[in-house]
């Protein structure tokens, strides 16, 4: 679950109880952390789109089962992107070698270099669990397809 409302980052009571619904469930408590976006005014018309429409709520990094899942939105400035993630290479790599199996999506504000900056962020963490298998190599180059790729 993707938690937006501020009062279950603000409230340690609030916090609480809805780990313990979550929990039994074997629910994760998604975090979206907007906070490098946030971190100054933005610089492009993509980010200040991406500033109408993002939640501006503080970073979580508690797991609450064994896959936890990661949504971080960056800047149009890879440099910014990847030093707003430091954060999240040394989580996940706890995270691995505890055993856990997170997902992590990495966006920015147009996405246009997100699959790039997922691959960048993969080998960054690999570089602390060198036993990660790397990622399995894009699509060769050739015609685009004719439609988008989906997940399903």
């Amino acid at each position: 679950m993707e938690v937006r409302h501020r009062a279950f980052f603000e409230d340690e009571r609030a916090e609480r109880l809805l780990e313990r619904v979550l929990a039994p469930v074997d629910a994760e408590w998604v975090p979206f952390d907007t906070t490098v976006m946030f971190a100054s005014p933005p610089t492009s018309d993509a980010e200040r789109d991406a500033w109408t429409k993002k939640p501006r709520v503080p970073r979580r990094t508690r797991a609450l089962t064994a896959r936890p899942i990661v949504r971080y939105l960056g800047r149009d400035a890879e440099k910014h992107t990847v030093e707003g993630w430091r954060p999240w290479v040394e989580q996940v790599t706890r995270w691995l070698r505890e055993g856990r199996e997170p997902t992590v999506f990495v966006h920015t504000p147009d996405n246009a270099d997100a699959l790039r900056l997922a691959r960048r962020f993969h080998d960054e963490v690999r570089a602390g669990v060198p036993e990660l298998e790397p990622l399995p190599d894009p699509m060769p180059d050739g015609p685009a397809p004719d439609e988008p790729l989906t997940l399903f």
